[in-house]
Formats: structure tokens, sequence, C-alpha cells
């Protein structure tokens, strides 16, 4: 069993951390979506990323990128000329902006991974300021998990019961859960509040039973 004394969400450091389970929790479903995207997208920040064999990669980047670029100029110069070849402008700028993005490798230069980071410390923002409203210290509230599924109560009362075919998803951050349930519907907890149980273990719990 799993067990939340739940507390005052005050701590700096959660703005962030909400921030990024929000991100995590998008990311799932744009790769469930897009999963092509996301191939090309983790392909091109393993090969920008700087490792073993960084630097003949960067010799061999430097190389295309100065290849592309003349062959594209060259390409372009040629359909634009009479009678005007439009296909062999077009392929002149592609091989112009491949030639570019081969510079963009050697210099490790990556397009930020996620495009909702901002609206997502947005959206932290305002769902921490409505919970910091409430004294929940003084509420009793607590919330349990165990192999029949999540309560949440207040006491000795039970307020709610989701069983275990109503959850979705779980997402952690160094302090915080991101339990998801009935599609669209969240309870965040922190790590902090644990009273019972191993906080390394609940996200593996949780993903077992809903997987099952």
């Amino acid at each position: 069993m799993f067990r939340f004394q739940i507390s005052n969400y005050d701590a700096p450091a959660l703005e962030a951390e909400t921030a990024e389970l929000l991100s995590q929790r998008r990311e799932k479903a744009s790769r469930q979506n897009f999963p092509g995207l996301w191939k090309l997208t983790d392909h091109f920040y393993a090969h920008a990323a700087k490792g073993p064999g960084w630097e003949s990669r960067r010799k061999a980047y430097h190389a295309y990128g100065y290849f592309l670029l003349a062959l594209g100029a060259f390409a372009i110069m040629l359909g634009l000329m009479e009678p005007g070849i439009p296909a062999l402008v077009a392929a002149g700028v592609f091989a112009v902006a491949c030639g570019i993005l081969e510079f963009l490798l050697v210099c490790r230069w990556r397009p930020p991974r996620v495009p909702w980071m901002a609206s997502c410390r947005e959206e932290a923002k305002t769902l921490l300021d409505g919970k910091q409203d409430y004294d929940w210290a003084a509420s009793g509230a607590a919330v349990t998990f165990d192999e029949d599924g999540m309560a949440i109560s207040a006491g000795e009362d039970r307020l709610a019961f989701v069983s275990f075919d109503r959850l979705r998803d779980v997402f952690e951050t160094e302090r915080l859960f991101l339990v998801i349930f009935d599609d669209n519907n969240a309870i965040q907890l922190q790590k902090k509040d644990m009273v019972e149980g191993e906080a390394a273990e609940l996200a593996p719990f949780l993903r077992r039973l809903i997987d099952e």
C-alpha cells in the first residue's frame, strides 16, 4: 500500500516541476499521435549530441555542408537561367537548406525539444495558485493506493474512490507525481507527503496495474 498525507503545496521548486509533469503528459500524447515526427526528432538530437566520434562527425558535417551549399547555389543559378526550370530551383533550395542544417549540427544547435513549455509554465502557475490558496495540512486529506485502486479521504471519511480500470497514466519528477484518471482528470502528489510505501516503487506499481 502507498499512502500520502497531503500537506501544503508551498515548496519553491513545485512550479517548475509541475510544468515538467504537464510537458511529459503532452509529449507522450504527441508521440502517440505523431510517431514518425518524433522518430526524426530523436534522431536529430542523437546526432547533435557530443560524444564518442564527435570529432569525425564534425568534420563530415563541415564537408557535407560546403558541398550541399555549393551544389544548391549552382542548381539555383541553372534553374533561373532561360528558359527557367522551377524543379531545379526547388532542388537547389532544398540542397542549401540541407547544407545549413549540416552547419547547425556542427554548432550543436538544437531546436527546443518541445514547443509547449511556455504554456505548461503558465498552466502550472495557475494550477498551483489554486492549490496554495487552501490549507491542505489542516484538512486531513489523504490519498491511498492499493490493489483495488485509489482512495481519497479526509480524516475517517472516504471522499472518492477510483478503480484501476479508470487510471490512465502516471508521470514523475524529483518531487512530484501526476496521476491521470478518467482521461481528463488528474491528481498531483508530493513525494514528501508519502507516509507509507516507497516513492521509487509507486510509478512502476501503478503502470503495472494500468497495463493489465
